[in-house]
């Protein structure tokens, strides 16, 4: 549907050929207006992309059980292996520096002279790691059964860290 207040006719340099098809005589060709966006107040990433605060990220224990198709409910809700519903969290800023600077190193997106093309307000990894505007504002929620959560490995903070920077590179990237 066209609102006949906006419509506009311009002149616009085509290829012969094209002027020549089937498709330019029968239809309509728009033309997009750019428009630019406004980038003063942008200060941290909150105001570009992901806005919660929190990343969920579940850990495995490396067990299984099996479960017979006519058990009861109440023999598998006895079992010794369960999902604790409260997450453990953890801060971006609680991490060793060294967990998260191996995760950044891991990923290439993250190295300081691509990132810039996209944060060109940032001025070193050192500030993207510890300020609340960027990584350190961060919580990683990890789920998991109590018995590792109770015992949470640094290769286990490393895989969370990990996973977070992935979805965060992806959020920067769309914006």
């Amino acid at each position: 549907m066209l609102d006949e207040k906006e419509k506009k006719n311009f002149k616009l340099k085509l290829k012969d050929s094209f002027k020549e098809s089937d498709f330019y005589k029968e239809w309509l060709i728009f033309v997009n207006e750019r428009k630019v966006k406004d980038t003063k107040n942008i200060d941290s990433l909150e105001k570009i992309w992901l806005r919660k605060e929190r990343f969920e990220f579940t850990l495995y224990s490396q067990k299984s059980w099996d479960i017979k198709i006519f058990e009861n409910e109440k023999e598998i809700k006895d079992s010794n292996f369960k999902l604790e519903k409260e997450p453990l969290t953890l801060e971006i800023k609680d991490i060793d520096k060294k967990i998260i600077l191996k995760a950044i190193a891991r990923n290439d997106f993250y190295r300081f002279n691509n990132l810039q093309k996209y944060i060109w307000w940032l001025e070193s990894i050192e500030e993207f790691i510890t300020s609340d505007k960027y990584l350190s504002a961060k919580k990683i929620d990890l789920y998991s059964s109590r018995e590792v959560l109770d015992n949470i490995w640094l290769e286990d903070k490393l895989k969370a860290v990990s996973s977070l920077l992935s979805v965060l590179e992806l959020e920067i990237k769309k914006t």
